[in-house]
């Protein structure tokens, strides 16, 4: 019963920040602790019932959980009919800049400048090498496309990620995500917390590990 009371109050949070446009508050996350799950994209709920779970909207839930070694995120679509095409996960510790641990066709991060700005991933990937993704990992399908093509294009309901707990230092990550996904065929955007910015952590999600 209070679960249910907390979820409803969490996400009338959450509507009331996509309307206002800004975060409705800085919250925290004391991160469960459970098994391994497989990063496959399909985030069953056999695997994923230990953790713990976040709307972050109306149609993408977040889920998350660790273990002595890993922290593991899940993005997933509401809607069995939707698609997860890309995430991007951008992290913050104290003294350790913010990275994007990037999933979509190819796996890759970038670090934010001294002044907020992340290089172009062209610039990243010069030769479009990618997987330069150093202790961490997610599922993904490589492609190519021009937009018309990627428009008829399928993916996983969900990006899964696995972290090494070493990657970051500390028992407490700040977390923006970007996320875009696939409704009824069309491509739109979420992002969480809102109204926040993927330069700026001070009103991102803060895990406790």
């Amino acid at each position: 019963m209070k679960s249910t009371v907390l979820k409803k109050i969490t996400l009338l949070l959450v509507v009331i920040s996509i309307i206002l446009g800004t975060p409705a508050w800085t919250q925290s996350i004391n991160v469960s602790k459970g098994k391994a799950p497989l990063i496959d994209g399909n985030c069953a709920k056999s695997e994923w019932h230990d953790a713990t779970h976040l709307p972050l909207g109306a149609n993408i839930i977040l889920h998350i959980k660790k273990n002595s070694d890993y922290v593991f995120i899940a993005i997933e679509a509401n809607n069995p009919t939707d698609s997860i095409p890309y995430v991007s996960l951008y992290i913050s510790v104290p003294d350790d800049g913010i990275v994007d641990l990037h999933s979509s066709g190819r796996l890759g991060e970038r670090v934010a400048d001294d002044t907020g700005n992340y290089p172009d991933w062209a610039k990243v990937f010069p030769n479009d090498s990618w997987f330069n993704h150093i202790g961490w990992t997610s599922n993904y399908g490589w492609f190519k496309c021009r937009p018309s093509d990627c428009s008829t294009m399928k993916f996983a309901r969900s990006k899964e990620f696995q972290i090494d707990r070493s990657k970051f230092k500390g028992n407490e990550w700040k977390l923006f995500i970007y996320s875009n996904f696939k409704q009824g065929g069309q491509w739109k955007a979420e992002e969480y917390p809102h109204g926040a910015k993927n330069n700026k952590a001070d009103d991102w999600l803060v895990l406790k590990l």
